[in-house]
């Protein structure tokens, strides 16, 4: 039988603390896909836990993925996961956010099940789809902005790619608080986003880029 562990654990949603319960499986070998470092309360393992590094997938091109980065801007690429993806009012706030830019080209991924129609007028240094392979996204990206899942995280992170992350309901306010510990991420509260938020947030790595470069390696 599993060992089981009462702790307490910070409910991001009503900005409270709640009684959670932790269950170790039996103390046979176990591989973990992260690093320890990463891992949410890595205090509280033992020998048996074998931390081997993210698995990531090998994904084969979309030959309808008609895109071509632009070399005199920097990429930022958008996506909230395979989870929770409809959100058309996260996208247009995006859109306003960096609309024709002159320092920034931006990919956005928005889920199969958007309706494509509530993008008009896209601007010119935009560029929205459905679905995109993300692993070779972010080998040109500069700065990701993402809800937070651990995939997409250690994505970025071995891609060495800077991270924006939006908290908004599972594991991604852990996932974030673990990468801000290390000044890997800024992270921001769905709750209180705005265009301002966002723009903050991108101005501040770039002023930081030694500081969060440093946080991104001692995560790798």
């Amino acid at each position: 039988m599993p060992e089981v562990y009462k702790m307490t654990f910070y409910n991001n949603l009503t900005d409270g603390d709640y009684v959670g319960y932790i269950y170790h499986p039996p103390s046979n070998n176990k591989l973990i896909l992260t690093s320890k470092t990463f891992h949410y309360h890595n205090e509280e393992v033992d020998k048996s836990f074998h931390f081997i590094g993210p698995s990531i997938e090998e994904r084969t091109i979309d030959s309808n993925f008609n895109f071509k980065k632009d070399q005199n801007k920097k990429l930022i690429y958008i996506s909230l996961g395979i989870v929770s993806n409809e959100n058309n009012q996260f996208y247009l706030l995006c859109i306003e956010s960096f609309k024709d830019s002159e320092s920034y080209q931006v990919l956005m991924s928005v889920g199969n099940a958007t309706d494509m129609k509530i993008f008009q007028d896209i601007p010119s240094n935009f560029s929205i789809f459905n679905y995109m392979v993300q692993t070779e996204v972010l080998k040109k990206a500069d700065i990701f902005i993402t809800f937070g899942g651990l995939n997409s995280i250690q994505e970025g992170i071995l891609n060495l790619v800077f991270l924006i992350v939006i908290h908004e309901a599972y594991d991604a306010f852990d996932n974030a608080k673990m990468v801000e510990e290390f000044e890997a991420d800024i992270y921001l509260n769905y709750k209180n986003l705005n265009v301002d938020a966002l723009r903050n947030a991108v101005n501040t790595i770039e002023s930081n880029k030694e500081k969060y470069q440093k946080g991104i390696e001692k995560n790798i």
